[in-house]
């Protein structure tokens, strides 16, 4: 009996090593992601309660601080796979972008959301996927995404002809506002003539306090005897 209320114990924790996992898909206004995924379109307009992929509110608020390309490119992936595998491909075929030069009569050298409504106290983290991608080309289009919150973190994606690879930043903690700010931009090895980069997916993973799952597993537990007495 020990050994079964151990596991299950041990199987709570597990599962509360990502609470809630958020999906936002940046794109166009014609190809929304349906279902428990925010989409953030070429609109830019900004969403005050993020939900989770069970359709539970999370309190994340959402805001474009810093615009991209008054539009969206429509040239991305439609079939994801490898480490993209299981991000739909209505988020993937679709991307928020900028350029470093001028295009289109835009300059957009940098783009920026600001994540809202966090953990300001610094005990919760937060785990970041990136998705982007531009078929069809034969340069270089990689895309730099930064995060500065209580702490930083960066990660660098090659976007062109991308179908499989993901960026990830992890451990990410909000700062005293309860804010996490992501900056986008052309990374160091970037060869277009323009500087495109891409943004077309991201996934949070909201990671409890360890003592949160510990008080998890200790209520399973405790469950657990109640049943078996």
């Amino acid at each position: 009996m020990n050994h079964v209320l151990t596991s299950l114990a041990i199987a709570a924790l597990a599962g509360a090593a990502h609470a809630q996992t958020v999906g936002i898909d940046f794109g166009d206004l014609g190809n929304i992601t349906p279902g428990n995924y925010n989409n953030v379109d070429h609109l830019q307009n900004p969403i005050f309660n993020l939900v989770d992929t069970s359709g539970a509110g999370t309190g994340i608020t959402l805001n474009v601080t810093d615009t991209f390309w008054p539009g969206s490119n429509q040239s991305g992936s439609g079939a994801p796979g490898g480490d993209a595998a299981g991000i739909p491909a209505n988020a993937t075929a679709d991307n928020l972008f900028g350029s470093l030069s001028e295009f289109g009569g835009f300059t957009e050298p940098t783009g920026g959301v600001t994540f809202g409504g966090l953990d300001a106290s610094g005990t919760t983290t937060y785990d970041f996927m990136f998705f982007g991608s531009r078929m069809g080309v034969s340069d270089n289009r990689e895309t730099l995404y930064e995060l500065a919150g209580a702490n930083s973190g960066s990660a660098a994606l090659d976007t062109a002809n991308n179908t499989d690879n993901v960026a990830r930043i992890m451990g990410m903690r909000a700062d005293s506002n309860g804010e996490i700010v992501l900056n986008v931009t052309a990374g160091e090895n970037n060869t277009n003539s323009f500087g495109f980069y891409y943004l077309g997916y991201i996934e949070i993973g909201i990671v409890p306090t360890p003592a949160s799952a510990a008080l998890l597993g200790a209520g399973t537990l405790c469950a657990a005897r109640r049943r078996r007495s």
